[in-house]
């Protein structure tokens, strides 16, 4: 059975399990699943996940755009364009309403903080990666199951044998887990990369 969607995701994880009486548990094993995909040095991200937000910035901090995994630039517009910030530390964005400006450095804490207070109002671009809706009956499927089943189907199933406390068979499938969420990271790369360009050798100088 293609684990396609949320209902044949987790009829796929009690055949596979061959654990009927763990019916009830089978959403929350994908909710647990969810919550292990993104997090981490080595957390999914994909290109369906990278998305932008403009908005208008008066103050010396911010709060992160919903669903926010990972900020990727920033930028402020000055005279209709668009400049890069740079990623400083909170060293870089001292505490200082008496420094007014234009922002350029951010650093990111628990908001988005900006090297000064900005001495007007500023449109900022945000571009991140956006956490993907989570499995429901409303959100059936969403661009990691589309992209990456085995993702969602290895986790699960992992998160099934901890609630069975069958520790072999954790480790297999937290394996299996880890493996695909790196084979994913590194297929994202390859197509975000695109294929390299072919080197002919050609003998001979340049007339």
């Amino acid at each position: 059975m293609a684990f396609d969607n949320f209902d044949n995701l987790k009829a796929s994880l009690i055949s596979w399990s061959r654990r009927a009486d763990m019916s009830t548990f089978i959403g929350d094993a994908v909710t647990i699943c969810e919550s292990h995909i993104y997090t981490g040095a080595g957390g999914l991200r994909t290109r369906a996940m990278e998305t932008e937000v403009i908005q208008v910035v008066n103050t010396k901090s911010i709060a992160f755009p919903s669903s926010c995994l990972e900020i990727r630039n920033i930028s402020i517009e000055i005279d209709g364009s668009y400049c890069r910030m740079i990623k400083g530390t909170i060293q870089t964005t001292p505490d200082n309403p008496d420094i007014t400006g234009a922002p350029s450095t951010y650093a990111i804490t628990s908001l988005i903080e900006f090297n000064v207070l900005p001495d007007k109002d500023y449109n900022v671009k945000i571009e991140y990666y956006q956490r993907p809706a989570p499995l429901s009956d409303d959100e059936p499927t969403n661009s990691t199951l589309d992209s990456y089943p085995t993702v969602y189907f290895y986790g699960s199933m992992a998160a099934v044998y901890e609630y069975a406390g069958e520790l072999e068979m954790i480790t297999y499938w937290g394996n299996m887990f880890k493996a695909a969420v790196h084979d994913a990271n590194i297929e994202e790369y390859r197509l975000g990369l695109g294929s390299l360009p072919t080197i002919i050798n050609i003998n001979g100088g340049v007339p």
